[in-house]
């Protein structure tokens, strides 16, 4: 059966069991959100993505997938390094919803006040997730993972979705 552990407030770490027959060694985990990143924004107490890992006994290298729900600070700074944008997770596939990336990438969103937040937020994801080689952008409610299905649901972002985890 899948096993969550919840590693922060906007991160959950899914260890997919047995819900497919190419998932069937327990070896595929998908990571749901990727927390702040320890980004100081969010102050103190945040970005234990790594060190929650370790407790529940999994090794960052593990996650092959990455499913985001929105492209908010909170949910997509522990993608990258904090000091140089670089990738925390080169090798793994991020899948985004198309609708977030098209918002956060139009001409003129940058000069928009989202807040203290969100300043600089779209600039960042124009100089990182819009260019990674390993984003997959999806449109519509398609099931990304067997088992995970996404559920559109706009309005905290434009293009935010959520993720139905079935138990197997």
């Amino acid at each position: 059966a899948p096993r969550t552990v919840k590693a922060s407030q906007n991160t959950t770490i899914r260890r997919l069991c047995g819900l497919s027959s190419w998932h069937s060694s327990c070896d595929q985990v998908a990571l749901i959100d990727s927390g702040t990143g320890g980004h100081p924004i969010y102050g103190e107490g945040n970005g234990r993505l790594f060190e929650s890992m370790a407790a529940a006994g999994l090794d960052p290298k593990a996650i092959k997938t990455i499913l985001i729900s929105h492209l908010h600070g909170d949910h997509i700074y522990g993608l990258m390094d904090n000091e140089t944008n670089a990738q925390v997770f080169p090798n793994a596939e991020i899948v985004v919803p198309a609708a977030e990336l098209e918002w956060w990438t139009r001409p003129g969103v940058e000069s928009i006040d989202l807040g203290p937040t969100r300043k600089g937020l779209a600039q960042r994801i124009q100089a990182t997730v819009a260019t990674w080689k390993n984003v997959r952008p999806f449109e519509g409610e398609p099931e990304l993972l067997p088992g995970v299905h996404v559920v559109q649901a706009p309005g905290h972002s434009p293009g935010m979705v959520t993720h139905l985890v079935a138990s197997g």
